[in-house]
C-alpha cells in the first residue's frame, strides 16, 4: 500500500511529528502555534492553547485534502508504512504498535538481550 492509497482519515492518523504548541507574539498579541515537521506549510494558530489542540485534526485534514486536490501527495512520516487503526471521523492520531519479540544478538562474545 502506498501513500496514494490512503484515505484522508488514514493520512490524518499517521504518526506525524508535531512541533508545539509554541507561544508566539505578533504585533503585541500572543498566539499558540502548532506545526507538523513533515508538512512545512502547515500551521494551526489560536490565542488559546487548548483551541490549537482542538483544531488540529480538522486543520490537518483540510491541509492534506488541499495537497491532494492540487494533484500531489504529502511528505509522510519517516516510519511509513506501518499498521494503523483508522476511525471513521477526525480524532486525535493514535498509533498502535505490535509487541516486539525479544531479540538476541551476539557481539564480541557477549550475549545481548534487547
Amino acid at each position: 500500500m502506498g501513500i496514494e492509497d490512503l484515505t484522508l482519515d488514514q493520512l490524518v492518523a499517521l504518526g506525524w511529528t508535531f512541533q508545539g504548541p509554541d507561544e508566539v507574539t505578533y504585533d503585541g498579541e500572543t498566539f499558540y502555534e502548532l506545526r507538523v515537521k513533515e508538512l512545512p506549510g502547515f500551521v494551526v494558530s489560536n490565542p488559546e492553547h487548548d483551541q490549537v489542540l482542538a483544531e488540529l485534526n480538522d486543520a490537518l485534514w483540510t491541509h492534506l485534502n488541499a495537497i491532494r486536490q492540487a494533484g500531489r501527495q504529502p511528505t509522510v512520516p519517516e516510519n511509513f508504512p506501518w499498521q494503523t487503526t483508522v476511525p471513521s471521523t477526525h480524532v486525535p492520531p493514535v498509533i498502535e504498535t505490535e509487541p516486539q519479540e525479544e531479540q538476541q544478538s551476539v557481539g564480541l562474545g557477549n550475549l545481548i538481550t534487547a
